[in-house]
């Protein structure tokens, strides 16, 4: 961003000849000076149907765009996942729609009022996850518009610099696309309410097709653990022996995906698009997020693949 850009957006103003840094400047830099409100992501899962025992927690701090990552990875690491085969391969399906997931955190974000002292809350339940954010919609604008893929900007700095930083796709449609991605999966619509108090929720049902035998599964390959998973193993990953994949290969693809297609797969997508995400190759490959974080450090390590830039803004460099 450059302060002509910061300018234009007001997220600096000039004062007698003075480029002043604004409150959303603040939020986005994630240095908000003492005495004001320094806005966090709460997230939360608990057991069972209402607030009460955490079994994960995590407090969401500094720059937005960072608490806004730190959210969603949250989510993922507790969602449920099942699997289906597609092309005669085993690919893996989140409960929930990821891309409208993430979406739902980056309005609460850019949405909430900013006067008001509290903070965005992400709940993860047994049945559903809640997004509830300060503040009820602007003046006119009705949930009914928000469905119908309206969208009234609260933050308008603020919106234009996650876009910027591509954590929102563009202003508008952001709820409709809620319904859609839910429809997509098969799930019952989402819920959008204004709450007594100020508040505003999205609620995502959990999808009860997904059993715990699938989680359990899902914390096997994150862990890397190959053990009680070897039969239909791919004889090409080693012959099935954790001691081949370990070395520089992803264990989370034990479930039968061969590593070398994934990073070809992988190479191929970055090669095309240098600014994707971990959580959308995920989503294009079939693959866990975590199988995907370990083929692309393999790669890095390699000197097949470079990163360019920071870790928000930057770009993937094929080699």
């Amino acid at each position: 961003m450059t302060v002509k850009w910061l300018e234009s957006k007001e997220l600096l103003l000039k004062r007698n000849g003075k480029l002043i840094p604004t409150y959303a400047y603040y939020i986005v830099a994630g240095r908000v000076p003492p005495g004001m409100l320094e806005p966090r992501i709460r997230c939360g899962a608990f057991k069972g149907k209402v607030k009460g025992d955490f079994y994960d927690r995590r407090e969401c701090e500094g720059p937005i765009a960072e608490q806004i990552e730190e959210a969603y990875q949250f989510v993922v690491k507790n969602m449920r996942v099942g699997t289906k085969i597609v092309n005669s391969q085993r690919q893996e399906v989140y409960e929930l729609p990821l891309s409208a997931v993430r979406e739902a955190i980056c309005n609460a974000a850019f949405h909430r009022d900013y006067l008001e002292p509290s903070n965005v809350f992400v709940a993860f339940f047994d049945d559903r996850l809640e997004i509830t954010s300060p503040g009820r919609l602007v003046k006119d604008f009705t949930i009914e518009q928000a469905e119908s893929g309206i969208s009234k900007i609260r933050n308008m700095g603020l919106a234009a610099a996650l876009e910027y930083m591509k954590d929102v796709e563009g202003w508008g449609g952001g709820v409709s696309r809620y319904f859609e991605k839910c429809a997509e999966l098969g799930l019952p619509p989402p819920n959008v309410e204004e709450l007594d108090g100020g508040f505003f929720r999205v609620t995502f049902y959990r999808d009860v097709r997904v059993d715990g035998i699938a989680q359990e599964c899902k914390e096997e390959n994150r862990e890397g653990k190959s053990k009680g998973m070897s039969k239909g193993i791919s004889k090409g990953i080693s012959k099935g022996k954790s001691k081949g994949i370990s070395k520089g290969k992803s264990k989370g693809i034990s479930t039968g995906r061969n590593t070398a297609k994934s990073s070809d797969r992988i190479i191929s997508l970055l090669a095309e698009d240098p600014t994707l995400r971990q959580n959308e190759i995920a989503e294009r490959v079939g693959l866990s997020l975590a199988g995907v974080e370990k083929i692309m450090r393999h790669l890095r390590t390699e000197g097949k693949l470079i990163r360019e830039g920071s870790s928000r803004n930057g770009r993937w460099k094929v080699v």
